[in-house]
Order: structure tokens, then C-alpha cells, then sequence
């Protein structure tokens, strides 16, 4: 099965909370269907305990017609992508690995890791540039996760990473100048602090 998330912030986003469970095994599909809908096999009839997980007919008509539009948003976001990299390129920010031609990233948000990030989103903020942390606690640290007994440093990678990234503005309708304008922020910033950001 896939799960998707249609959270307003999403690359296809709903006005509320939506979501898509999509899979080729019919009796997956079945049980699902009972699962989201108070486990209900029939007219007043529940077999389970279910959840109250349908999509609203008003979710799904706004999701409708912004679907016919996700294609061109996407690589609008991949055009957007490629000119951060190239225009990021030789400042002191780590961005994730290219994308493989075959895999089609949809580039949700554009991160990018610098040690000195937390300077460098108050600077962004003063200069009036959004930007935002995703994700600044690593899942092993979560107290969800506490009975796993993970502990600092057991995932060097993500900790790193959490500590690092942040995202710089990313939506389809991102006008050229106004990519531009975020870089050259960002490049005034490192300009004034020596080139000092990514070890």
C-alpha cells in the first residue's frame, strides 16, 4: 500500500486534513474501507472498532480540481529546484544529493545544511524571507520512541542533519526574481561572515 498525505501544505493539498491509502490487493482495500469508516461492513452495521477517517466530499472536490494542476506544479518546483543549485552553488551550504533522472522529486520543500543555520534564518527573517525547520528532532529522539532507549548519538547522520537544515521558500509560483532575491540573502549573509558555514 502507499499512504499519502493531502495536508494544505502538500504538493496536492486539501483545505483541511485529507490523506489516500492507494494499493493493488483487494482485500487490503477492503479492509481498509472498514477500518476508516467506524468499522462499518453494512447499513448500521460494525463489525469493529474503526476510526472516523473519511475525506469529506468538500475535500475531495477542491483536491479534484487541483489535481488537473499537479503536474505542472511539480515541475514548476523542479525548475525551481535546479536554479537554487545552480545559483547555491560554491556558497558554503550542503543540498541533497541530485535527483536521479528516473525518479521524478517533486521537491516538496528545498533544504539546504548549514552549520550556522540558526543565524542564518534570523538574518533571512530581518531581510523579510521565509524559511523554516523541518523535522528539528530526529524520530530515535522522539518521546514516542523513549522505550526504543535511544540516545544522542546513536544516529550521527540524522542528528547532524537536524541540527543543520533548514528550507529555504519553495512553491510553484516562486518568480525567478524572487528565487534571486533569496540567494543573494543568503550569499550577503555569508559574504559579511567569511564564507563560513558548512564543515
Amino acid at each position: 500500500a502507499g499512504v499519502f498525505s493531502f495536508y494544505p501544505a502538500k504538493n496536492l493539498g486539501a483545505l483541511g486534513d485529507a490523506g489516500a491509502v492507494v494499493t493493488r490487493d483487494a482485500g487490503l482495500a477492503r479492509r481498509i474501507r472498514v477500518l476508516l469508516d467506524h468499522g462499518r461492513t453494512g447499513h448500521y452495521e460494525h463489525a469493529e472498532w474503526g476510526y472516523n477517517f473519511r475525506i469529506d466530499a468538500l475535500q475531495a472536490a477542491f483536491l479534484r480540481v487541483k489535481l488537473a494542476h499537479l503536474d505542472a506544479w511539480n515541475a514548476s518546483r523542479r525548475r525551481h529546484a535546479a536554479r537554487y543549485r545552480e545559483l547555491l552553488a560554491g556558497l558554503p551550504v550542503e543540498m541533497l544529493a541530485e535527483e536521479a533522472a528516473e525518479a521524478g522529486h517533486v521537491h516538496h520543500v528545498f533544504p539546504i545544511l548549514t552549520e550556522r543555520r540558526d543565524e542564518l534564518m534570523a538574518f533571512l527573517k530581518r531581510e523579510g524571507i521565509g524559511a523554516s525547520i523541518h523535522y528539528p528532532i530526529p524520530l530515535h529522539l522522539q518521546g514516542a520512541y523513549g522505550d526504543r532507549a535511544h540516545r544522542d548519538g546513536d544516529f550521527p547522520v540524522v542528528e547532524r542533519a537536524a541540527r543543520m537544515l533548514m528550507s529555504v521558500p519553495m512553491f510553484p509560483e516562486l518568480t525567478e526574481d524572487g528565487l534571486a532575491e533569496v540567494v543573494g540573502a543568503i550569499r550577503r549573509f555569508f559574504d559579511a561572515s567569511g564564507h563560513q558555514g558548512v564543515h
